[in-house]
């Protein structure tokens, strides 16, 4: 369970976050409330759920309402993330872009190193209150 000191483990809004296959899995309890009383929305790196309810019976009314957030990062799908109600448990999926990604490294056409200035080649950096004048000659150098 992620942010389980913010986040109640019983009661209604009790929440659960799974990271599978990809894909970011958000579990809400919310037992009595029905779709319309349910709000889940991407707002900017957050996932928003909230919910408010009232009820009436003999002349009473309760009232219920939750809101949790959980941070999604920028690697996120929006326009796939996907919601179900079942059995006063809200499922909310949210799909993420792979975060890695292959870099090919080719072979390149002449070596080139050679060509290379390096200003500070040769050059020995000083420790303490003398690494402002090393770094000003560094950049005079160039």
């Amino acid at each position: 369970m992620v942010f389980d000191t913010f986040i109640p483990r019983s009661g209604v809004g009790a929440m659960d976050v799974l990271a599978r296959d990809g894909t970011l899995h958000v579990l809400v309890d919310v037992p009595g409330f029905a779709p319309d009383d349910l709000d889940v929305r991407v707002d900017g790196r957050f996932l928003v759920v909230s919910g408010h309810r009232r009820r009436e019976t003999a002349g009473a009314a309760s009232e219920h309402h939750f809101e949790r957030r959980v941070l999604l990062g920028a690697d996120v799908r929006e326009q796939d993330v996907t919601a179900h109600l079942a059995d006063g448990v809200l499922r909310v999926s949210v799909p993420r872009s792979p975060r890695t990604r292959r870099i090919p490294i080719g072979a390149p056409a002449e070596h080139r190193e050679s060509r290379l200035r390096l200003p500070w080649r040769g050059m020995r950096l000083r420790r303490g209150a003398h690494l402002r004048d090393s770094l000003r000659r560094l950049t005079r150098r160039s």
